[in-house]
């Protein structure tokens, strides 16, 4: 059982990380191209945006709850810290999309929505803390992908002891 959870945990964090890059690659593209009008633009980021929390909630969620489990297995007592730091990263991670969700993007979804199809003067203020805030997500994300798939450091003492023996 804990074999899987360490392999959920990190495909989970690594596979939102994937996820949400190329999410961002696929969005720049279709909001940059000269060929989609404004409001076929908004409509496209409306229909995205939801899976995308979806998707995020779903896999940090996994990947946190696994390290927690893993933590309280009692399984390897020398990686009960780094799987403690792992799952207070991924809290954060979620904490962060959450917020986002919530008093970011909710109303940036509405002004995109507006039946003129033209958005208020502070939808550009939200819009540039949503790219922030996101990339703050993304980065305690890669925090807790990289702690979860690089291995520790062994003893200097183990490695001689089996170097000489």
């Amino acid at each position: 059982m804990n074999r899987c959870l360490w392999i959920a945990m990190r495909f989970c964090l690594c596979a939102w990380l994937g996820a949400a890059a190329l999410f961002v690659v696929a969005g720049i593209r279709e909001v940059t191209s000269p060929g989609i009008d404004q409001p076929t633009k908004n409509l496209l980021v409306t229909l995205r945006f939801p899976p995308y929390y979806l998707f995020g909630f779903s896999l940090v969620g996994i990947g946190t709850l696994s390290s927690v489990l893993l933590r309280c297995s009692g399984w390897n007592p020398k990686c009960r810290r780094r799987l403690s730091v792992i799952a207070v990263f991924g809290i954060l991670t979620l904490l962060i999309m959450a917020a986002d969700y919530l008093w970011i993007y909710s109303p940036l979804e509405s002004m995109m929505l507006r039946p003129d199809g033209t958005v208020p003067a502070e939808f550009h203020s939200y819009h540039v803390w949503s790219k922030n805030i996101n990339a703050i997500a993304a980065c305690t994300c890669l925090v807790a992908a990289l702690l979860s798939v690089v291995e520790p450091r062994r003893s200097t003492s183990a490695s001689d002891a089996g170097a000489t023996g």
